[in-house]
């Protein structure tokens, strides 16, 4: 590839990445989906547009997308909490708890901090924390209303 080509690209590369930025936070989701997807295929290693990508497909409530571009972009950067805390809660949509919550968890424990109060917190470790707790309460009322039956029934 010359020189010129790989800035042509580059600068390819920024101006889509500013539009799908500026289109998600305006909530213009299907422009930002279309960027996105240019992006990812302009740079497949891109974990943070592949998690954005994610993002965009759970607010588009297509779930399987938005599972298959989060799974990629933890993939590629397993450190992402970002992607971690968006692929556990995805997961947990899609009626797999088991998986979600492992990552919700982990998602809390890199982010704690013992000396700190839990509203101290960044606002990743909050929000993951917030839904293990959703999770835990919904799992109470759950077994509340539905008790064991009796022993020989």
């Amino acid at each position: 590839m010359t020189t010129a080509n790989h800035s042509i690209l580059t600068l390819t590369e920024t101006a889509l990445e500013a539009y799908a930025t500026a289109s998600y936070a305006d909530g213009r989701i299907e422009d930002a989906a279309t960027a996105l997807e240019a992006l990812v295929t302009l740079d497949p290693e891109r974990a943070d547009a592949w998690a954005l990508l994610g993002v965009v497909h759970r607010r588009k409530k297509d779930l399987p997308k938005a599972l298959r571009a989060l799974k990629r972009a933890v993939d590629l950067d397993d450190s992402d909490r970002y992607a971690l805390l968006n692929l556990g809660e995805a997961l947990c949509e899609a009626k797999r708890p088991k998986e979600g919550v492992a990552l919700l968890r982990a998602v809390v424990e890199q982010g704690l901090d013992a000396d700190l109060a839990p509203e101290q917190h960044d606002p990743m470790t909050i929000r993951a924390g917030a839904m293990l707790e959703a999770i835990q309460l919904s799992l109470r009322a759950w077994i509340s209303a539905h008790p064991e039956p009796p022993t020989g029934a």
